[in-house]
C-alpha cells in the first residue's frame, strides 16, 4: 500500500522525531527508520 507524505504532522516523543498522518487508519512514520511504519486502526462501538 503507497501512502502519501504529503500533509505529514510532526510529533517527537523521547528526543525522537515522528511523523504521522490520519487516512482511514493512523500512519506513523519515524525520522531514523523510514522503512518502518506504525499503523494505528481503531474502532469503537455503541452501548
Amino acid at each position: 500500500m503507497a501512502i502519501s507524505k504529503k500533509g505529514l504532522r510532526q510529533i517527537i516523543v523521547g528526543n525522537r522525531q515522528f511523523y504521522w498522518k490520519f487516512h482511514e487508519k493512523i500512519f506513523v512514520f519515524s525520522e531514523e527508520y523510514k522503512n518502518r511504519v506504525l499503523i494505528v486502526d481503531f474502532g469503537w462501538y455503541d452501548v
